[in-house]
């Protein structure tokens, strides 16, 4: 991924690089910035847009978007500094520009404003420019190289950070200011004391110990604390524990028998599919979720999709109970920054078992092992907005990518499926 003028305007605008050449054309711009890890386009992604895009209608754009986090989306702000020509304000310029005409401008007028404005060094926004002078003028100015525009890209979802405190390298308790506060002081010493190096939020210390963050700052400034800024993952907590090791239902015998043939094909190595065709209460989960655990064992990463968002929290508790906090749930119901934070965890390894709806199938799993699509007969697996697909088609392209064991899994299967 990089950045890249476009347009006439030269708007900052996110692209991908599909392939590289030794030599250009003249007349093409120069990159802007390359967008470094975790947010790279994978490989599998760049071949899986090119597939779909051959197969249906859809662009490759469509699915390099579907294949990177919510908020990796960029607003543009324009920036200003003086320009290598800034000086020949003063100089003669017989007749006078258009463009200061219309305004009632001379050079003169218009180099002390900006001298004004732009002190050596310093920049300003194009908002404030143009609200002075009017756009025309300020695009007349960066064409005879008077001002130097600067685009600086923000994210709608960045990373959150968090400040948190912990002890000082060289912290003395005998250091702590007396007075009123001391009490209070000595407490969150012997808690931090007890937290080791990965220290405590500020807001739960303030909370747990009635201190302000004047208080705080005058114990950092005593040796006593350091501050310091840490990232905060907004992605859905697990408040759940995991059941202990062999409490797991015990498969029957009819369950045994469809997991040892799954197992098979999970453990060739190469792409498998298979339909896990049973009644509603026949214990197709229990089979499906002994199925993940031999997967992981194998430290391969698992994407279980059901149709419906509803459906994520039925099964949510009953997989963190399974296999704790390897479980991430990704789908359109939570927010923005809380869906770039799972993206990213399941990117770098974090998360091995992705719970989610049919845009779970474009997780960032590494090293996949086995895909599941649940009630895989629901319409909701296809999707009608701009990018249209259906995730059988999504998930067949990255179980053969992985070789992987695609398993559907139904009481009354698409035929499609079925005859399949």
């Amino acid at each position: 991924m990089v950045g890249v003028p476009f347009g006439k305007s030269n708007k900052e605008t996110l692209a991908v690089v599909v392939s590289i050449k030794e030599k250009t054309a003249e007349s093409l711009k120069t990159i802007s910035f390359v967008l470094d890890e975790p947010y790279a386009i994978t490989e599998e992604s760049l071949q899986l847009a090119s597939y779909v895009s051959d197969q249906i209608f859809s662009t490759f754009g469509d699915v390099c978007s579907a294949c990177l986090p919510s908020g990796l989306h960029t607003s543009c702000k324009n920036f200003y500094t003086r320009g290598p020509e800034f000086s020949k304000l003063l100089l003669p310029m017989g007749r006078i520009p258009t463009v200061m005409k219309e305004k009632s401008l001379t050079p003169h007028q218009i180099y002390d404003t900006l001298s004004t404005l732009l002190v050596s060094g310093t920049s300003q926004s194009e908002e404030v420019l143009c609200a002075a002078w009017g756009k025309k003028m300020i695009c007349w100015l960066r064409e005879k190289k008077i001002l130097t525009r600067t685009a600086c890209l923000s994210w709608r979802a960045n990373v959150k950070t968090q400040r948190c405190i912990r002890l000082g390298e060289d912290s003395d308790i005998n250091r702590i200011p007396k007075g009123k506060n001391r009490e209070k002081y000595l407490q969150l010493y012997d808690y931090l004391l007890q937290a080791g190096n990965d220290g405590a939020t500020v807001t739960n210390m303030r909370d747990l110990f009635q201190l302000n963050l004047s208080h705080l700052k005058t114990l950092e400034r005593n040796g006593i604390i350091t501050l310091f800024e840490t990232v905060f993952d907004r992605s859905i907590p697990v408040t759940i524990k995991q059941d202990p090791p062999g409490s797991h239902p015990i498969l029957t015998p009819e369950q045994s028998k469809a997991y040892d043939r799954l197992l098979i094909l999970l453990q060739e190595n190469k792409p498998n599919a298979s339909l896990l065709f049973g009644v509603t209460g026949s214990g197709k989960t229990n089979v499906l979720l002994e199925l993940m655990d031999a997967c992981l064992k194998r430290n391969q990463s698992v994407i279980y999709m059901v149709p419906e968002i509803a459906l994520t929290s039925q099964a949510q508790e009953k997989f963190i109970r399974r296999f704790g906090e390897t479980v991430c749930v990704l789908h359109s119901g939570l927010s923005e920054g809380e869906r770039h934070d799972a993206w990213v965890s399941i990117k770098d390894g974090r998360k091995k078992v992705v719970l989610g709806t049919r845009s779970a199938v474009f997780a960032p799993c590494q090293n996949i092992g086995l895909i599941i699509m649940d009630e895989e007969q629901d319409d909701s697996y296809k999707s009608d907005g701009a990018f249209k697909y259906h995730t059988r088609t999504i998930a067949r392209f990255r179980a053969a990518y992985h070789n992987a064991l695609l398993v559907f899994s139904s009481a009354t299967p698409d035929v499609e499926s079925f005859y399949k």
